[in-house]
């Protein structure tokens, strides 16, 4: 696997992901909750400590389409070993720029330009190692073919013997009216949050079909959570209903007989044939 990095002295500056007010304050806003999900989802899953000042200590964890890093630093300051990938230098650039400035971030995280099919493959030659956990966040709902990419970050995780509850965790927008209300209407033409065409409709995924899709991989759907813009500063809160955004945490584990203690929060699974029992998917983080 041939690793690109981009150039120490790029022609033109990365661009501005580090600050909440700028082209990606929507990401900025939306992070604490997804943060919040996948801290307890995950150590649920694996038997962590939730309440641990480092919970994930220990873990290696792979952000695909790491963007300009606001997912995987968090992660990192939550102790996880983290590898960011993305595909534009310029997002690896800003990303590897912020991260110097914290040590305790810079010593944890590390970013490269590749694709998630790539490392994929070096991870099957053997000349990559797998991960404990590995994340798509607002990415699925911008490719032609998600069930494709969902086997490929399938194919990334550590075999369930080495790490018991390895899972994926993804999080996209569902396919309802209501999504295009609020993040197409909504954040492309009225609030202008992000680029008009930065998302299409029919590439949204209902939670039925992401479990079908997660399914024909070997996961199973372990949690899953609503996320929500609250209050005139529309700060993002996890919520039972999954109709506009949601996260979801998928494991080859084998659902238990009888339900372990939960952590707690909300119940959030999705209806229809691809469900799974709501006592074995109780999404893990209070919904204030």
């Amino acid at each position: 696997m041939q690793l690109n990095p981009p150039s120490p002295h790029p022609s033109t500056p990365p661009p501005r992901w580090d600050t909440a007010g700028g082209p990606f304050a929507a990401l900025h806003a939306l992070n604490p909750a997804r943060v919040r999900f996948v801290r307890h989802s995950l150590c649920a899953a694996m038997g962590l400590d939730a309440g641990a000042p480092e919970p994930l200590a220990g873990l290696r964890v792979l952000d695909v389409g790491c963007g300009g890093g606001i997912l995987a630093e968090s992660l990192a300051r939550l102790g996880a070993e983290v590898h960011g990938i993305d595909i534009t230098g310029e997002n690896v650039q800003a990303a590897r720029v912020h991260a110097g400035a914290d040590p305790r971030v810079a010593a944890r995280v590390r970013y490269d330009v590749v694709s998630a099919e790539d490392l994929a493959a070096a991870v099957r030659q053997g000349s990559a190692a797998p991960y404990d956990a590995v994340l798509a966040s607002e990415v699925l709902e911008h490719v032609s073919r998600p069930h494709q990419l969902l086997a490929v970050l399938a194919g990334l995780l550590e075999g369930e013997q080495r790490r018991p509850g390895a899972a994926v965790v993804v999080s996209t927008l569902n396919r309802t009216p209501a999504a295009w209300a609020v993040a197409i209407a909504g954040a492309e033409y009225v609030a202008r949050l992000v680029p008009v065409g930065t998302h299409q409709w029919r590439k949204f995924i209902t939670p039925e079909e992401m479990a079908l899709m997660a399914d024909a991989c070997g996961l199973r759907m372990l949690h899953a959570a609503g996320m929500a813009p609250v209050g005139p500063r529309l700060s993002w809160r996890l919520t039972t209903d999954l109709s506009v955004n949601y996260a979801m945490t998928l494991t080859r584990a084998q659902l238990p007989s009888a339900p372990a203690e939960p952590p707690p929060g909300p119940v959030a699974a999705p209806a229809g044939p691809a469900a799974v029992d709501p006592r074995r998917a109780d999404a893990p983080i209070s919904a204030s």
